[in-house]
């Protein structure tokens, strides 16, 4: 019976510690791949004869289809 209870304590602890630890550097390798193979092309802003003073940002991911729309 201590045998049997020691071996759920035993996985309990390596899924809340162990498991995640793992994970975080599965995601950490995985990232580091991502960036060296798609994200490391040198593009940098295009040159402009003189820059604008102020800049107008405006968040908005995929509003082709509301824009059509309206």
């Amino acid at each position: 019976m201590k045998s049997a209870i020691l071996s759920i304590v035993q996985f309990i602890n390596d899924f809340v510690y162990i498991y995640p630890l793992f994970m975080s550097f599965a995601w950490i390798f995985g990232a580091i791949l991502f960036f060296i193979r798609r994200e490391r092309s040198n593009q940098y802003a295009p040159k402009l004869d003189s820059y604008p003073l102020c800049s107008i940002i405006i968040p908005c991911h995929n509003e082709e289809d509301n824009i059509k729309k309206q």
